[in-house]
């Protein structure tokens, strides 16, 4: 039982981190970025490509790799969210499925078709009494509370937060206010894909992650972040913690075959009776 709950909060936790991602691109565009699951997907993908042909320590392309998708995200921003930002939505969700195609047949032809995996961070288990519980469990879990809290602080304890927050919730008034609002839009997707990196390599020694992968993650990225409330940062923590535990207990104990049609049948009711999520807002049209 000890395992299966350290399982299912270290997956949710790394579903904790792709949804804030999720969730910044959404409140700083307007767009539901159906890439988001392949942008996890590069991340641990490249890690384990990395590891596997310099021979480097997990630990060291855990820090690079993330570092890189930064800039991946002001691109995206740039090339792709901006010009589309004042179109209508089926523009953006287009060009998003269009962003899914372009990564996932970029890993296929770069990184080939077979399934990759990455060593764990560290190796072995963390005593508690009686009980152990894998380092990795252990570092995922703290890692996310790291990021979680980082992202609290930038947002709401800076300058910068506050430019950010101000351009994605009122583009106009923030020009008014001098704000650079094209530049920070920029910096909260590149955020955003930077913690979509972090998931990636947090991802990779759970669970073997081709060049496929990003489409069913993103589905459980959705379910996620519409169960917590969809555009609310705690929701998206709420969200993800509870869609870990459910599969990992479900794969558990009923079977791994039905965990996709259990976790649909959640979302299912949820929305009927809740459909603003557990933290949304009901919006009141007049």
């Amino acid at each position: 039982m000890v395992d299966l709950l350290a399982a299912g909060i270290a997956l949710g936790s790394i579903y904790v981190l792709a949804g804030l991602g999720f969730v910044l691109v959404h409140n700083a565009t307007g767009a539901v970025n159906f890439a988001h699951g392949d942008l996890v997907v590069l991340g641990g993908m490249t890690a384990a490509a990395l590891v596997s042909a310099l021979g480097v320590s997990p630990i060291l392309v855990a820090v690079c790799v993330p570092i890189l998708m930064f800039p991946l995200g002001l691109a995206l921003e740039t090339f792709a969210f901006r010009p589309l930002r004042t179109k209508n939505f089926s523009a953006a969700f287009t060009i998003s499925i269009a962003i899914s195609v372009i990564v996932s047949n970029v890993l296929l032809l770069t990184l080939g078709p077979e399934a990759r995996t990455l060593a764990p961070l560290k190796e072995g288990r963390l005593q508690i009494g009686s009980f152990g519980v894998p380092w990795q469990s252990v570092l995922i879990v703290l890692l996310t509370v790291v990021m979680v809290a980082f992202q609290w602080w930038l947002f709401q304890r800076t300058v910068l937060g506050f430019k950010l927050r101000a351009a994605a919730q009122d583009p106009e008034t923030a020009r008014l206010m001098g704000i650079p609002v094209n530049r920070m839009t920029s910096v909260t997707v590149g955020v955003a894909v930077t913690y979509a990196g972090i998931a990636g390599v947090l991802l990779a020694p759970v669970v073997l992650l081709s060049s496929g992968s990003g489409s069913s993650l993103i589905l459980k990225l959705y379910v996620a972040v519409v169960i917590g409330g969809f555009g609310s940062a705690i929701g998206a923590v709420i969200g993800g913690l509870s869609l870990g535990l459910l599969e990992v207990f479900t794969a558990s104990y009923v079977s791994s075959s039905y965990v996709n049609a259990i976790i649909f049948a959640l979302l299912f009711a949820v929305l009927l009776a809740r459909p603003q999520g557990i933290l949304g807002r009901t919006e009141v049209r007049v």
